[in-house]
């Protein structure tokens, strides 16, 4: 009988062993980190307008181009330079925090047309911007400068006149 209480005394205390509980373990922490970037505030001023200068129109449809890198202008078909009125590229500044990149947008006028107020209307075919659309600010002075050209089509015997649009540069944090 001895045997027999042994094995029953040594089989219960093995089941009481495996349904113990189990013994709870030291805590481990992780650390985690926080970051805020502030930026100051962009601003995009205004040096220059895209002027095309003053043309003289012809009898077949022509295109005057200003480009953006600041070299001379140039017309095609049957538009002549004036030369007493060059034009000039639209020239920007843009103050941000230094060394941030910053994404610049070109917004065509409305309809895509310069106008004279009376009607009449010339086509903007193109506005570009003299590098990447996606630049990095100064790293000590936070400055960029951006520079836009573009191509205006004058078409044969356009009535003569001042035209005028609205395009917008927009600048903004990448």
């Amino acid at each position: 009988m001895t045997l027999k209480t042994t094995a029953a005394a040594l089989s219960i205390a093995g089941t009481m062993m495996l349904a113990s509980p189990a013994m709870a373990q030291d805590a481990t922490d992780y650390d985690g980190s926080a970051q805020a970037l502030v930026l100051v505030p962009l601003q995009l001023t205004k040096i220059a307008d895209l002027d095309f200068g003053t043309v003289i129109r012809g009898t077949t449809d022509g295109t005057v181009v200003i480009s953006a890198f600041g070299s001379a202008r140039a017309a095609g078909g049957g538009v002549t330079l004036h030369p007493g009125d060059e034009g000039n590229r639209a020239e920007f500044a843009t103050a941000a925090t230094p060394g941030q990149q910053v994404d610049f947008t070109l917004t065509y006028p409305v309809g895509g047309v310069l106008s004279d107020g009376n009607g009449n209307d010339v086509t903007l075919q193109a506005l570009f911007l003299d590098g990447p659309s996606s630049r990095t600010a100064d790293p000590v002075l936070g400055v960029i400068f951006v520079n836009v050209g573009g191509i205006v089509e004058v078409p044969a015997n356009q009535v003569d006149g001042e035209y005028t649009g609205t395009f917008t540069l927009t600048a903004e944090y990448n």
